[in-house]
């Protein structure tokens, strides 16, 4: 039966062999249902469904939406409730609210019509799936690490399969230790026979080798953390030990050296002392009985000393590794005319025309994006365990020849690279500022995969003539279940560095913001289930504020915890006007997500008010200590600083174009192919 993660996707995966399994009657019911939920099915695509499944679909639906929660605001009759009320009456509710630690909230006064208003055009498609081995050895052939709801969807194809998914792990050329560990620990936990065998000899590097036996003899092969091993097999300890040491080369005994913990971990369920095939050398390295000096070390003395060329020498030999220092020896051998500054610039040009080209696709435009960045004072970096956390950054000078030069070979490297796959068989299409996504472990999971800088029209026909009548209201939303989750806005001008004004728990019923922006109340604890809204009447707020351009969504938890703890759900919706609609109506959310970061903050989106487009970011402050406000944080710094680093990054448009002009071919001004990009960063 089609499964959560499938849903997100937009698939019902295939029942029956084609075969009628359900009436008509029950099938259009079900779509009925479904459209309901927000979604929309062929009810000929759900005959081949039996009742127990289409019931069991239909109860998936609703947890994808969140159809199966209770929707508890504070005032039932938002906006229209808020709006009469008087600020007196509204902060003694409040007031007696947080008395009684979120127990009475205020009656219903007076009856408020709503009136629907979606249409199919709000629907979700839902496309029938033949779930196969292409399908799931695609995915874990990607050459980046998946997202979460990515790994969701692999592991419930290779549930679909069963059996048939250790045909997709022998098919796959697996271009990530990441997806080589989902994919090891995911057929040997739905109990898959022979996964072991195959896997060694897929074995790439060191890396590869201890995710292929924490996944098939533990658990926490993916990323390598809370790692848990059971017994090993006798005949598999010599097997693995074999392996091991075959892994001879210096990045291999460098990648040992990092793991080791986790390697000792390893070793005290295969006991390897007690074997007589035991790799002296590698196991002296894992229990550090010798003095290893890893290729790093080798490049750090050498940069003490200050000896450029003999660190661009050693790092020629491993190309991801000079990338990952390119920064580092930009600074050292050009930042000032120093004594030898020529020939040092000299080493690292010739050290980056040799080991360039051998890099990965991925990690040139990621050095890319850090070229056209290097200079950006505040940044939002990836930190394990944190999320997203904004940094300020004093970017050391680099002379402008060094950084041309530079820029010149990982350009050239590219163009390398994307010359080694096939050519287009047309014309490429070339339409999309979005930046090409190499990182899509992201700080949130929802209905729509949306890639990060993208935008989405709020409002089909904005340029109608409904649309300057009334440009809707813009409604902001969160839910949860536990403690104290809150919602806030925070108004920009185009530059994003003067705030115009926030609306939040501590500044919900201000004057100036009346009947502009409305705050459903602040609900301080929601066990059974809460919600809370802020609706934005556009046309109102840009009358009375006409430099406002930016109102950007803050998820805080106050006192709740972590959000990747909190069952929550937040996003934003459109309404023609604010009494239209339910409270809730899941075929009205452009975009909501579940907060998955492990921070107290989360800024999924901002929305431009002078284009009526979420712009979707699905950031975070990297805070953990909770007990602060929308207005008394630094959002408005944040998303400077994303905006600033997403509007120059490399674009799907940009790399699509490059690889045309590789092979001579034209290009079009239509629409990206992802599968096109997909395919690019996989291949190269």
């Amino acid at each position: 039966m089609s499964t959560v993660a499938m849903l997100r996707q937009g698939f019902i995966a295939s029942g029956g062999a084609g075969e009628q399994r359900c009436s008509l009657a029950e099938a259009v019911t079900c779509a009925c249902e479904l459209m309901n939920l927000g979604f929309l099915a062929d009810p000929t695509d759900l005959l081949r469904f039996d009742v127990l499944e289409l019931n069991t679909l239909i109860y998936n639906a609703a947890i994808v939406v969140g159809a199966d929660r209770a929707w508890i605001p504070m005032y039932p009759g938002f906006p229209k409730q808020v709006i009469e009320t008087s600020s007196a009456q509204l902060l003694f509710d409040q007031l007696v609210h947080y008395i009684t630690s979120g127990a009475l909230l205020p009656a219903l006064r007076g009856e408020f019509e709503r009136t629907p208003n979606a249409t199919f055009a709000d629907l979700k498609p839902l496309r029938l799936l033949k779930p196969s081995v292409a399908d799931l050895a695609g995915l874990w052939g990607q050459a980046v690490g998946l997202s979460e709801q990515d790994a969701e969807f692999a592991v419930d194809l290779a549930l679909w399969l069963e059996e048939d998914s250790l045909v997709a792990f022998e098919m796959t050329d697996f271009s990530s230790s990441e997806n080589f560990g989902l994919a090891c620990e995911t057929l040997t936990s739905i109990g898959v026979q022979g996964v072991f065998d195959v896997g060694v000899t897929k074995v790439r590097n060191a890396d590869d080798l201890l995710r292929l036996i924490v996944g098939c003899f533990g658990s926490g092969a993916r990323l390598l953390q809370d790692v848990r091993l059971r017994s090993v097999p006798q005949a598999k300890r010599r097997v693995i030990l074999d392996a091991l040491a075959r892994r001879e080369r210096q990045f291999d005994l460098d990648l040992l050296f990092r793991r080791r913990k986790v390697w000792r971990k390893v070793m005290r369920v295969l006991h390897p002392y007690a074997q007589p095939n035991a790799p002296r050398t590698q196991l002296d390295i894992i229990h550090e009985n010798v003095k290893f000096r890893t290729t790093n070390a080798l490049v750090e003395q050498a940069l003490v000393d200050g000896d450029i060329i003999t660190a661009c020498t050693l790092l020629s030999k491993q190309p991801g590794n000079l990338i990952r220092r390119l920064d580092h020896l930009m600074r050292l051998a050009g930042a000032r005319r120093t004594l030898g500054w020529q020939d040092n610039v000299a080493a690292l040009d010739a050290a980056l025309k040799q080991a360039a080209p051998k890099v990965r696709l991925s990690t040139l435009i990621s050095v890319l994006n850090h070229l056209r960045t290097r200079e950006d004072t505040f940044k939002v970096v990836k930190i394990p365990g944190k999320g997203n956390v904004l940094q300020k950054v004093d970017a050391t000078k680099v002379l402008p020849m060094v950084l041309a030069k530079v820029n010149l070979r990982i350009q050239e490297a590219i163009t390398a690279r994307l010359a080694l796959v096939s050519a287009p068989e047309a014309a490429v299409a070339c339409k999309s500022n979005v930046p090409v996504e190499l990182v899509k472990r992201d700080t949130s999971t929802g209905l729509s995969v949306i890639k990060r800088g993208e935008r989405i029209a709020l409002w089909d026909d904005v340029d109608n003539e409904r649309a300057d009548e009334n440009s809707g209201n813009i409604r902001m939303f969160i839910h949860w279940y536990g403690g104290d989750v809150d919602l806030g806005v925070v108004l920009a001008d185009a530059t994003l560095k003067n705030r115009i004004g926030f609306v939040d728990y501590t500044n919900h019923s201000e004057k100036r913001f009346r009947n502009a922006i409305v705050h459903s109340g602040d609900i301080v604890n929601a066990p059974n289930g809460g919600c809370e809204f802020i609706d934005i009447d556009v046309k109102v707020l840009r009358k009375r504020f006409p430099h406002a351009r930016y109102a950007i969504c803050s998820v805080i938890s106050f006192g709740a915890g972590l959000l990747s703890k909190v069952d929550s759900f937040a996003g934003a919706m459109v309404r023609g006007s604010g009494m239209e609609g339910k409270l809730f109506e899941p075929r009205s959310v452009i975009t909501a997500a579940t907060p998955t970061v492990p921070s107290t903050s989360a800024i999924p989106f901002v929305v431009d008010l002078d284009t009526f487009e979420l712009v979707w970011l699905d950031s975070s402050l990297g805070t953990r200590r909770g007990g602060y406000s929308a207005g008394r944080s630094v959002a408005l710094d944040l998303v400077r600083a994303e905006m600033s680093v997403l509007s120059k990054k490399v674009t799907e448009g940009e790399l699509l174009s490059w690889w045309a002009k590789a092979h001579g071919v034209a290009t079009t001004d239509e629409p990206v192919d992802d599968l096109q990009i997909a395919a690019l960063l996989a291949g190269c």
